[in-house]
């Protein structure tokens, strides 16, 4: 499903992890371990982009991530999972580079 989602944004993402490919469902850590393993990416230069408060927001906190959460439908947030709010797919590159403080984050070669 994501494979079609993610072309809905201005700039593709690198590296995702999907439900299918860790054969586990968020909030299970395991996704967020997996892209660990498979990028060794350390965990405070990269960004979970989510859609769900409880799935994304709040397990990528516990992990140390940072979080952005994607709140297409415009739920509002909670405070118990304050976190940096786009609305809009549109705003996500930009986010991401102001939560970083850079322009751009180099990924390994994956194999």
């Amino acid at each position: 499903m994501f494979e079609v989602t993610h072309r809905a944004f201005t700039r593709p993402f690198d590296v995702f992890v999907t439900s299918e490919r860790v054969r586990a469902f968020k909030p299970e850590r395991w996704h967020f371990r997996a892209f660990e393993l498979i990028t060794g990416v350390a965990r405070h230069d990269w960004v979970h982009v989510g859609s769900s408060a409880y799935r994304d927001v709040g397990p990528a906190r516990a992990f140390g991530l940072t979080p952005l959460w994607l709140d297409c439908r415009e739920r509002g947030g909670s405070g118990r999972f304050s976190s940096v709010r786009v609305a809009s797919r549109a705003d996500v590159s930009r986010a991401i580079d102001a939560l970083l403080e850079r322009d751009e984050v180099r990924l390994p070669a994956l194999q």
